[in-house]
């Protein structure tokens, strides 16, 4: 999937999501490799989560839309 400066993100670690880290990105890096090499710049909500850097792979975040969407009710 291409994610493109201003989506909203959530962080997703080790295939859980992390409410807690909700931001949106700023910057990204197309890699010539091809997308799932791309690098993101993320401004989390929380200023203690913005560790600098353009390190972000797809992998690593959602969409917010596709989190909320996909999240199990309890």
């Amino acid at each position: 999937m291409n994610y493109n400066v201003g989506d909203l993100v959530v962080r997703r670690w080790k295939g859980e999501i992390q409410w807690e880290m909700v931001g949106f990105i700023t910057n990204v890096y197309r890699d010539p490799m091809g997308s799932e090499w791309n690098r993101h710049t993320i401004h989390w909500a929380n200023p203690e989560h913005n560790i600098g850097g353009q390190g972000w792979r797809v992998r690593e975040f959602d969409l917010i839309e596709d989190a909320v969407k996909n999240c199990p009710l309890k």
